[in-house]
């Protein structure tokens, strides 16, 4: 009996061994500013729903493509202050109200969504993923990225 319970307790020990120095289980990493980096961020895996996207892969996917609804989730006076082009303003909060608006889009087609410095756009783009929402691009840092990079934004 106490051999059989060894043997068992000792697989175990190897299948957890194995698993946790498996390269294909994502480890957690630090970015330059000391947190652990999102476990959801854009990966190699194609069908991932939730892209957080640097500033040159946010533009690249996202800016110019008609089919892909670009939601700024800020307040609207930070809206009318600027802007990236062609994005609509749907101030974010974690009322109904809010993704009750998303109702109106496409679930298996690409949304992006960005906010001041990724923040609230990425707490909107785990409850939208939630919501059976497919493809969600984010952009890494937010428009303050945006600007610091030296992209143009829209100002009206």
């Amino acid at each position: 009996m106490m051999h059989k319970l060894f043997i068992s307790v000792s697989v175990l020990v190897l299948i957890i061994a194995a698993c946790k120095n498996d390269p294909a289980t994502p480890a957690n990493t630090t970015s330059n500013n000391g947190a652990v980096a999102d476990s959801l961020s854009i990966s190699a895996q194609a069908d991932t729903p939730y892209m957080q996207l640097e500033t040159m892969e946010f533009e690249k996917r996202v800016i110019g493509h008609p089919n892909i609804p670009i939601i700024d989730v800020r307040k609207a006076e930070d809206f009318k202050a600027g802007h990236l082009y062609s994005a609509i303003n749907w101030p974010y909060d974690t009322s109904a109200v809010f993704y009750n608006r998303f109702e109106t889009l496409d679930r298996r087609g690409p949304i992006a969504l960005y906010c001041n410095n990724g923040y609230y756009s990425g707490q909107a783009g785990m409850k939208l993923v939630g919501m059976g929402f497919r493809k969600i691009y984010l952009l890494k840092g937010g428009l303050l990225q945006w600007m610091s990079e030296g992209k143009i934004i829209s100002q009206n």
